[in-house]
């Protein structure tokens, strides 16, 4: 087994291993354990993608740069911001929705007379 790749996250690990299973490379990922079905590895630990097939670890290499290069390139500055502002959205809706059932069960109004009687 070859080395080609390695991350803090085995979830990133297995997503760069299934793209290179889908282009015919053989690959396993140590370094990671299995709990409840789902994968983690401990904190700190570094998770290790190899090829099994030495011939093959060059297409590997290239394929993941491929994948960096492209992956850095998907989300535009400009969807971050509209991101920000849907989240703020949401908090504010989430804060009226809240006072909202508060106020039905009569609660704020007696906060609100405590402070002014």
């Amino acid at each position: 087994m070859h080395p080609v790749f390695s991350s803090h996250s085995s979830f990133e690990a297995h997503i760069v291993s299934h793209m290179l299973e889908d282009n015919g490379i053989e690959t396993a990922v140590h370094g990671e354990y299995s709990e409840n079905n789902g994968y983690h590895s401990p904190a700190g630990a570094i998770v290790t993608l190899c090829v099994l097939d030495k011939r093959k670890i060059q297409k590997a290499k290239d394929l993941i740069n491929d994948h960096q290069e492209n992956d850095s390139e998907t989300i535009p500055t400009e969807q971050n911001e509209k991101t920000k502002y849907v989240g703020l959205v949401i908090l504010c809706f989430g804060f009226l929705l809240s006072l909202a059932i508060v106020n039905k069960h009569g609660i704020l109004v007696q906060v609100w007379r405590g402070f002014f009687d």
